[in-house]
């Protein structure tokens, strides 16, 4: 295993109260989520977050009006091992659990040696997608490289940012009204210092 780490980038949707408990994008959100997931190598989840929703983790036409061009892999990270196959076939499991079936299951005991053990198979580039859990696990660890929330309903950078606080306490230096919301995008190196 390498000691080089992909590229992480963390994708968040939630409302004005900071919730993200439901599915807060809008149309032009997920064309916007789903452009971005056909640029990277793999596309990662909790493993709560995929028993609960199973996501399919994937760049769809439906989103793009168009076909996607490439589609990235899908990669849960489960601490217990308890992972359901994925709908479409491939499933790369990170953590110290080996999971029942079929699956490329990636030994790691901590998120750093997982994302090393992620570029050691060719992924230079994630998006991590789903719940707070893991997104707030990967921020205090400093092992995020860029950070997008989009806040719905939100009219101004002010109540944008403060729904952000609720959900990931980060510094958002591009903010912009984007599709009946707010689209904050964090890359301090302040915040997120970089990784060997």
């Amino acid at each position: 295993m390498g000691s080089k780490r992909p590229l992480v980038q963390c994708n968040l949707a939630i409302d004005i109260q900071g919730d993200y408990t439901g599915s807060f994008s809008t149309p032009e959100d997920w064309a916007r989520v789903h452009a971005l997931r056909e640029e990277m190598d793999a596309v990662g989840v909790g493993g709560a977050t995929y028993r609960h929703d199973r996501p399919q983790l994937t760049a769809r036409a439906e989103y793009l009006g168009r076909p996607p061009r490439r589609q990235p892999r899908p990669v849960v990270f489960s601490s217990s091992g308890n992972v359901p196959p994925h709908p479409l076939g491939e499933l790369i499991v990170v953590g110290p659990t080996k999971p029942i079936g079929n699956v490329c299951w990636l030994q790691a005991h901590d998120f750093y040696s997982g994302l090393c053990s992620l570029s050691a198979i060719g992924i230079t580039s994630l998006l991590v997608e789903g719940g707070l859990t893991l997104h707030r696990a990967l921020l205090a660890l400093g092992l995020i490289d860029s950070l997008t929330i989009f806040v719905r309903g939100a009219t101004s950078r002010d109540m944008a940012l403060a729904a952000a606080e609720r959900s990931l306490p980060a510094h958002f230096g591009l903010n912009e009204p984007f599709a009946r919301g707010y689209l904050l995008t964090s890359r301090s190196p302040m915040q997120f210092p970089p990784l060997a």
